[in-house]
């Protein structure tokens, strides 16, 4: 037998009220089935009680009085539930939902903001920058010596080398801040 019987089946064999070829099979069911064994325990101890009550009327209308008093008392509590939790008992669904936008969204607005990426510039744009700076200095050089000329003061320009020494230094420490080998 490829699965086992269902529960009514396990009453009917309990209760002797099987086909003698269908009790053989549920037999040896039993006998490979731990599952079905323990199954069929429940159900004899459940008819046992059955036939219990069924000697003793007595016990009957206690019975039949106590299940009416716990459903009753069930049916009192159901209806005592606060209004939001029947609320979300009955649309459980949306409640979820609200629960989940409203912890994404919590979540959004709680996370650490992160810095903008940098924009690094381009080996081509520093050369460009650092070529626009070279003839930005050339010519106020040049505008300084002229402007003395006019005026008639003998300006003495400093040596070429040492304007060039100054200009490389000062793009050489540009490019080491923008950590561009040059």
């Amino acid at each position: 037998m490829n699965r086992c019987p269902e529960q009514t089946e396990w009453v009917l064999y309990a209760a002797d009220e099987l086909a003698a070829s269908r009790r053989d099979v549920l037999q040896a069911h039993l006998e490979s089935c731990a599952a079905c064994r323990e199954e069929m325990a429940a159900v004899s101890r459940g008819l046992a009680s059955l036939a219990v009550l069924d000697r003793e009327p007595a016990l009957r209308p206690q019975a039949a009085a106590t299940l009416r008093y716990r459903l009753a008392d069930a049916a009192e509590r159901r209806t005592a539930r606060p209004w939001i939790l029947a609320f979300v008992s009955r649309h459980r669904w949306a409640a979820a939902a609200a629960v989940i936008l409203w912890v994404t969204l919590a979540a959004a607005l709680l996370a650490p903001v992160r810095p903008a990426a940098h924009n690094w510039l381009t080996d081509t744009q520093v050369s460009d920058e650092i070529t626009a700076i070279t003839a930005a200095v050339d010519m106020l050089e040049r505008g300084d010596t002229a402007l003395a000329l006019e005026n008639g003061v003998n300006h003495q320009a400093p040596p070429a080398d040492k304007i060039d020494d100054e200009v490389e230094q000062f793009l050489q420490d540009l490019s080491n801040e923008l950590g561009v080998e040059g």
